[in-house]
């Protein structure tokens, strides 16, 4: 009798060769979306594709924050575009277009473009 093997939800069965991007939003402050960005929503479009998440507060026992947000490429080299719709009162859009996969990202509400970080 053969064992079958299932795959557990909880691990990556794709392996290191696929492509991503993190994105971490810093709001305006006074008079923009709040520093921590919470309410911003996200969609980044790449390889056919459009993804969307949304910066959340905390919750749980642990009270988790996702500042940061993590998206999947797949075998997409470059991101098309990445959407940000800001939760300030004018409900500000900002749109990044040919952004390079595989690089933490930092976006600052209003600075007009955005920051490739080194880990």
């Amino acid at each position: 009798m053969k064992a079958s093997i299932r795959a557990d939800p909880g691990r990556n069965e794709v392996g290191q060769d696929s492509n991503w991007t993190r994105i971490r939003l810093v709001g305006g402050g006074e008079g923009k979306a709040n520093r921590s960005a919470l309410g911003a929503v996200v969609k980044v479009t790449a390889g056919g594709r459009t993804m969307t998440q949304e910066v959340l507060g905390s919750w749980g026992h642990s009270n988790t924050q996702s500042d940061v947000l993590v998206f999947g490429l797949g075998s997409a080299c470059e991101i098309d575009s990445v959407e940000v719709r800001w939760p300030d009162a004018d409900d500000a859009t900002e749109t990044y277009t040919e952004v390079r996969a595989n690089y933490a990202l930092e976006i600052n509400q209003g600075e007009g473009g955005l920051a490739y970080l080194t880990e």
